[in-house]
């Protein structure tokens, strides 16, 4: 889902860009409901952090409770897909109410979640993403590190166990990481040149 919002992201730019329109204001209220890539920035920055997260602790549930997840049905998948889909949605809704109540004019049509809406804004999305891809990552090191020790693990559980860590890992480093070079470039003391940001 990132590399489909970053897709879609690209191209819109690319062509507000070549129709020379890339450097006029732009209120946060047009950017949000006019572009057709802040929202899909919103959830696709959002969604994934949250699935990471929820995954991992299906994983734990199933290596620590697994009588009861074996009875598991699709329903209760679905449930955890729906609380996934929780945190975009509080996400967008706060950006909606932001830019209602307190619309800001942006230097240029670029449209970012940080710049278009406002930067506290961008320091909480920013930061509960990060967090919720370290708490991720946290779950299934602890899962892959302690429950083989406990019991045997069968082939198929080690395979997820051991998937599970590759998707963490790849995230912390392709995503939160990054995130956390935006919220010290914003934020801290260090400025980063555009670059070193892409």
């Amino acid at each position: 889902m990132n590399g489909f919002n970053f897709a879609i992201t690209g191209c819109f730019r690319y062509l507000v860009l070549s129709a020379e329109e890339i450097r006029l204001p732009m209120t946060s209220t047009d950017c949000l409901f006019t572009t057709p890539w802040l929202i899909i920035m919103l959830i696709g920055e959002t969604y994934p952090a949250a699935m990471t997260l929820v995954i991992s602790l299906e994983r734990l549930f199933a290596v620590t409770c697994m009588a009861k997840f074996r009875v598991w049905k699709n329903s209760h998948k679905l449930i955890m897909v729906v609380l996934a889909t929780l945190f975009p949605l509080l996400m967008l809704t706060s950006a909606v109410i932001l830019v209602l109540v307190a619309p800001q004019l942006n230097a240029n049509r670029m449209c970012g979640t940080t710049s278009a809406i406002n930067k506290y804004y961008g320091l909480v999305q920013n930061t509960m993403s990060v967090a919720l891809y370290f708490l991720g990552f946290a779950v299934s090191l602890y899962v892959n590190n302690t429950i083989p020790s406990k019991r045997s693990c069968t082939r198929q559980e080690i395979r997820q166990l051991k998937t599970m860590i590759a998707i963490s890992s790849l995230s912390l480093c392709f995503v939160a990481l990054p995130n956390c070079l935006l919220i010290e470039n914003s934020w801290g003391p260090i400025q980063f040149s555009d670059l070193v940001q892409a």
